[in-house]
């Protein structure tokens, strides 16, 4: 009798040959992140510049509380070509 779990074995050092599932499940984790924002807090002053505004620059105090949005990073249209394809 034909074993039906014995077609799906898969074994740890035949993981890395398997290129298009890694590939999706970044992409989910990239439409869809576990975390989707992150805060930390300063520990020195900190100098941006941003896109948006012409290049500007301008310095977080140490001390001030930064949060980034990961979901909406993983959407910006100027860091990916297709941001909402999945």
């Amino acid at each position: 009798m034909l074993d039906p779990y014995r077609l799906f074995e898969c074994h740890r050092e035949n993981m890395n040959q398997l290129h298009y599932l890694t590939q999706c499940i970044k992409e989910s984790l990239r439409l869809m992140p576990v975390v989707h924002l992150l805060s930390r807090e300063l520990t020195e002053d900190t100098t941006f510049s941003h896109r948006f505004d012409e290049y500007k620059e301008f310095t977080v105090n140490s001390g001030s509380e930064v949060n980034i949005n990961i979901y909406a990073l993983h959407r910006n249209p100027y860091v990916w070509e297709n941001p909402n394809v999945s």
